[in-house]
């Protein structure tokens, strides 16, 4: 299967602390092992939720004992839809779905970083480049 995209775990600052590719489903998310995404949280059960393709890409709650959560809202969500960048919680950890097909912001120019390098060795100015954004 192709890839779909990722789910992200964001620290308690809101800053990414890693990132799982999910190439194929359904996509497993849990405490256990075996699963696709390990969670290493006790509110989290062993099997808690997938990943799966229902008209859509789809977050389904295995019956866990402390439900999943759209963002920070307080409803548990039996199925959660995933149509582009999801903020869902499981147990007190908070993640992100990224599509594969969400299009990023343009690289930012850092103004820092203002000279390079020619052949010679020698520094030069240059001016701020744009980055070719690759997506639809």
């Amino acid at each position: 299967m192709n890839f779909l995209g990722v789910v992200e775990i964001i620290d308690r600052g809101g800053a990414v602390h890693s990132r799982v590719r999910i190439d194929h489903l359904p996509f497993k998310l849990g405490r256990a092992l075996d699963n696709d995404l390990v969670i290493d949280d006790i509110y989290v059960c062993p099997h808690h939720a997938e990943i799966r393709a229902e008209d859509g890409l789809m977050l389904v709650d295995l019956q866990s004992v402390n439900g999943s959560f759209q963002g920070l809202k307080r409803t548990r969500e039996e199925r959660l839809a995933l149509p582009g960048s999801v903020d869902f919680r499981l147990g007190h950890s908070l993640m992100r779905f990224r599509p594969a097909v969400e299009r990023l912001a343009e690289t930012a120019i850092d103004p820092l970083e203002n000279t390079l390098s020619d052949e010679t060795g020698e520094l030069r100015a240059c001016k701020p480049r744009r980055c070719h954004i690759a997506g639809p």
